[in-house]
């Protein structure tokens, strides 16, 4: 991750940290239009 992806991700909710590491397995990217991220399954 890049400094600007650690931030972003260090700014969502624990509940989308959460989320997002079940699904650290997946393909994903950061979304710069809304600060989210997607993931491909």
């Amino acid at each position: 991750m890049n400094d600007f992806t650690k931030y972003t991700y260090s700014m969502r909710p624990t509940v989308d940290k959460q989320l997002f590491h079940l699904h650290s397995r997946l393909s994903c990217y950061l979304s710069t239009d809304f600060l989210f991220y997607y993931c491909i399954t």
